[in-house]
């Protein structure tokens, strides 16, 4: 029963980032003059915290 309830967890938080994913260009809509700035975190270290999360995630799940 945990299992599952975890699992339902996960996949509501995974919906929801893709949700904020196709959400973020319809919000950051700059004028043409402006300078964009760099983000201090590059997008590839971000994605591989991702995946490791949902790795140790799981593993923490496949112990049950």
């Amino acid at each position: 029963m945990v299992v599952i309830f975890i699992i339902c967890v996960v996949g509501l938080l995974f919906f929801y980032m893709l949700f904020l994913l196709c959400l973020d260009p319809l919000m950051t809509r700059r004028p043409v003059a402006y300078t964009e700035q760099h983000n201090e975190q590059p997008e590839e270290v971000s994605m591989v915290l991702t995946y490791l999360f949902l790795y140790l995630l799981i593993c923490l799940l496949t112990k049950f």
